[in-house]
């Protein structure tokens, strides 16, 4: 993880009043255990990020009144290895459109962007989860998935398609969609393989070198997800095990 983003999240925290409180970070030889108070460790951490040890890094800020740390109001995680990035902001705070320009903002020239998504989530569904296609299940839930599999019968989710694209064929990061959102980051090759051009959905605005910000009204979001399976641009559709 290079040290400008780590000082780039960090000022975008400030500038919204939130200041980070607690992080976790491991690496090569470097390992900070979860809910570190950064004031009391931020020496280290630089430290190891300059020398290039950090492989992950998240910090998050949690409510005022906040009992477990998931109850935040600001958080985010960069996985630079695997291209994974993550920024969650209270929905009081920020609208997704602007969420999304943010997380550019920190991100730009430090990370290969080519795709990207903003969508809104209650804090009790776990909405970093959401981002790399994972979710809490009940233990029925458990039970109904093994007993479905067991009988050949089980078909993976959306959620678990989008995780098996993250660590597999990374199609989203040349054309494919993880779906349709309110807004997202697109390339040139999302704009082609969607037809967004010649036939356009929504508002697609420059964001940078050939990159997109795509949002769409929530009178449009049912449009565009048929025309990405019209187009055959959905990673997320349904599949056996």
């Amino acid at each position: 993880v290079p040290l400008a983003w780590f000082e780039r999240a960090r000022q975008a925290f400030k500038q919204r009043n939130l200041p980070a409180t607690y992080f976790s970070a491991s690496g090569a030889g470097f390992v900070i255990d979860d809910c570190e108070l950064l004031a009391e460790r931020e020496g280290d951490l630089v430290e190891a990020l300059q020398n290039g040890k950090i492989e992950d890094l998240g910090f998050d800020s949690p409510r005022h009144v906040a009992g477990p740390r998931s109850d935040w109001r600001t958080e985010t995680f960069v996985w630079p290895r695997k291209g994974l990035f993550y920024l969650g902001v209270d929905e009081e705070l920020s609208g997704l459109s602007e969420l999304l320009r943010l997380a550019f903002a920190i991100a730009r020239g430090i990370l290969d962007i080519r795709y990207g998504i903003a969508y809104e989530l209650p804090l009790d569904r776990s909405p970093g989860s959401y981002a790399f296609g994972r979710s809490r299940n009940t233990l029925a839930q458990i039970q109904a998935i093994f007993e479905a599999r067991r009988k050949g019968t089980r078909r993976m989710t959306s959620g678990e398609l989008w995780s098996d694209e993250l660590t597999g064929r990374k199609r989203h990061l040349s054309g494919f969609f993880g779906g349709a959102f309110p807004a997202s980051i697109l390339s040139e090759s999302h704009i082609r393989a969607s037809d967004l051009i010649s036939r356009p959905v929504g508002k697609l605005s420059p964001l940078g070198s050939s990159l997109w910000l795509w949002e769409l009204s929530d009178s449009e979001l049912c449009l565009a997800a048929e025309r990405l399976q019209e187009m055959g641009v959905l990673v997320t559709g349904t599949n056996r095990w």
